[in-house]
């Protein structure tokens, strides 16, 4: 065990002696947002997804036992993989529940005829096929697994999977945002770090 004490902007110290030391995880305890600074400017966890790709685990909850329920935030198909790989990095997985929200483009909607159930289906499938693949990778773990995808607002969808499934951490990977813009426009990443009561694993994987 190591020990650092330095000074600066906590995030970007964080993520320099991660990098120095080629960290696995960065562990973080969640933070508090009450006053109108925090409320304005991004959490340490939110600055962290910027600076570094490494996972980052946020721990809201005191808990002595491994996590085993497992929900898998998909954003997006793009990050998909990334999301279901990084959940089944944790090894004490025993259930895997892959959740992605979508609401249905014009362009989606006009390709399909209209017909939203086609959409869904589509998007169940390309899910379903994804978690299979990856869990195939994983063959020395032993879990359920099961993917569902639902016509929706994706925090709204989360929220509700959550309370469903209660699971023991949520697993999100994201699109790192480092522009300023994109830092204040928020994310689901954010909005899980700000607003959730339950312990994340995040990683940015894909740069913009």
């Amino acid at each position: 065990m190591r020990t650092h004490l330095t000074t600066g902007e906590p995030a970007r110290c964080i993520a320099e002696i991660a990098e120095a030391h080629d960290v696995d995880l960065i562990l973080l305890g969640a933070h508090n947002r009450d006053g109108w600074k925090e409320k304005l400017f991004p959490t340490v966890a939110e600055q962290l997804l910027r600076l570094t790709h490494r996972p980052l685990l946020v721990v809201r909850r005191f808990s002595e036992t491994p996590y085993h329920r497992l929900l898998a935030a998909v954003a997006d198909d793009a990050l998909a993989e990334a999301t279901l790989d990084l959940a089944l990095s944790v090894t004490s997985v025993r259930e895997l529940v892959a959740v992605r929200a979508f609401v249905p483009s014009l362009r989606d909607r006009l390709l399909a005829g209209g017909d939203v159930g086609r959409i869904w289906r589509d998007k169940q499938d390309l899910l379903e096929s994804t978690l299979q693949e990856v869990a195939a990778q994983y063959s020395h773990l032993t879990f359920s697994m099961n993917a569902i995808v639902v016509d929706g607002d994706t925090i709204e969808v989360l929220r509700q999977a959550e309370r469903d499934f209660s699971p023991d951490l949520t697993v999100l990977a994201t699109h790192a945002r480092r522009r300023l813009t994109k830092a204040l426009a928020g994310g689901i990443a954010d909005t899980l770090i700000e607003e959730g009561d339950l312990d994340l694993l995040l990683q940015a994987s894909i740069p913009d």
